[in-house]
């Protein structure tokens, strides 16, 4: 329960910040979240992953079919990889969630170096 409450604050703070920040305001989404409420090394980076692709890839399905737009499907055509429009849309969260996670790894080591005694 605790995880997924961190997964939702995670998200919450990727919204937040995305009206002011580049997409690597994500990354501050992440360590914001794991700083606040966990030490746990594991448990920052999966919950910055996992909030921030879920984010990334919902908001990009939406608005592919609220414009019914064809431009991830011809990019992906650009791009060297073997990717279709939707798993186009699948890496941009992965490298999101990356970012995010390993920001939250990042939040999760400043936690345990200011406040030592709180391990988990």
């Amino acid at each position: 329960m605790k995880f997924l409450l961190h997964v939702a604050v995670v998200i919450a703070l990727g919204l937040v910040l995305a009206l002011f920040l580049p997409w690597w305001g994500v990354a501050l989404a992440g360590g914001i979240a794991a700083l606040a409420l966990t030490g746990h090394l594991g448990r920052g980076f999966l919950a910055g992953l996992l909030g921030i692709f879920l984010l990334w890839t919902v908001v990009a399905f939406l608005q592919v079919n609220a414009t019914g737009s064809q431009l991830h499907e011809g990019f992906a055509e650009l791009l060297p990889l073997p990717l279709s429009g939707t798993g186009l849309i699948f890496f941009s969260g992965l490298v999101g969630g990356l970012v995010a996670g390993l920001g939250g790894l990042s939040g999760s080591s400043l936690r345990r170096i200011v406040f030592p005694s709180r391990r988990r």
